[in-house]
């Protein structure tokens, strides 16, 4: 490994105007020096290109990359391919970092080992509140991880264009199949904003159905099987979305939506307590499925109760 190694950071940036600079200037006051800031301003409407701009002549380290709306996943994956560092990590455009963030990373054990290397968030209410996440937002987020750039190209990974929901697990676990494991440094030196117009306070049912579907695939392959931290991870993780499915379908509008398939609905609830029943050893199948089919007939009855009364 370099003594130095160049870390390329990676910045999406749709209509962040009001909180880049915040952002950039949390970067340039970093206390390790060797970054390069690869900021790609996705089609932005508002001043966030200005914005850039500026932080571009102030400092050679930060380049802006202007290009059309394609959506976060598409600006990561350019910055990737434009990336010059050894290693690659991401900041969205509406956060911020503390000046240790990159030397958590450095400093984490095994860092020279081709791991994952991952550090904590703090989320960061719209009132200033702050709370620190626990550890099942490692493998969760896109943001806070250290990768190596070698590994990304070689086996071409990239983030899936398309998704809305859950883009950066399966990004973290398809790097994780061809990564030496995985290194959690003490660090929790990233600041995620709670944003209510941001991409991540979005979804609807479709994107719950189709994260659903490739984390599935995922536990279908069997490749975390051994890996105690992994396969509890995926089961948590499972558990936390998927028990927002039936709150997003039981809000009025998700109810006047014509995204409603009542079998994909069973499917989520049953395998949500299948995974429930992995994890606590305890409740049966016959008992998921008993209350699985109930739920989904109290949907179809709120669906029509609105419906009747639009």
């Amino acid at each position: 490994m370099m003594e130095n190694p160049l870390i390329s950071i990676v910045v999406p940036c749709y209509n962040q105007a009001q909180y880049l600079d915040e952002c950039l200037k949390s970067l340039v006051k970093q206390r390790y020096q060797n970054w390069e800031c690869i900021l790609i301003n996705d089609g932005s409407t508002d001043d966030s290109l200005s914005v850039a701009l500026k932080w571009q002549e102030k400092d050679k380290r930060i380049r802006v990359i202007d290009k059309h709306n394609e959506g976060q996943s598409a600006a990561r994956n350019q910055g990737i391919d434009l990336a010059g560092g050894q290693y690659i990590t991401f900041v969205d455009a509406d956060d911020w970092v503390e000046e240790t963030f990159l030397d958590s990373f450095l400093s984490a054990p095994g860092f020279a080992e081709d791991k994952l290397i991952v550090q904590g968030l703090v989320r960061v209410a719209e009132d200033g509140t702050r709370v620190d996440y626990d550890d099942i937002i490692y493998l969760a987020a896109g943001c806070g991880n250290l990768f190596n750039r070698q590994i990304l190209v070689k086996n071409s990974i990239k983030q899936q264009s398309g998704l809305k929901l859950g883009e950066d697990t399966l990004f973290n676990l398809e790097y994780l199949k061809h990564a030496n494991g995985l290194a959690i440094s003490k660090g929790k030196d990233y600041n995620y904003r709670v944003n209510h117009q941001s991409v991540t306070n979005t979804v609807h049912v479709a994107h719950i159905v189709a994260f659903y579907k490739a984390l599935k695939n995922v536990q279908e392959q069997k490749v975390f099987e051994q890996d105690k931290y992994v396969s509890n991870f995926l089961i948590r993780h499972i558990n936390t979305q998927l028990k927002g499915a039936l709150a997003h379908l039981l809000s009025e509008r998700e109810l006047d939506s014509n995204i409603f398939d009542p079998e994909t609905i069973i499917a989520i609830v049953v395998y949500q307590n299948e995974q429930k029943q992995v994890l606590l050893n305890s409740a049966s199948y016959k008992f998921t499925m008993r209350w699985a089919t109930p739920a989904a007939k109290i949907i179809f009855g709120l669906k029509q109760f609105f419906s009747r009364n639009r």
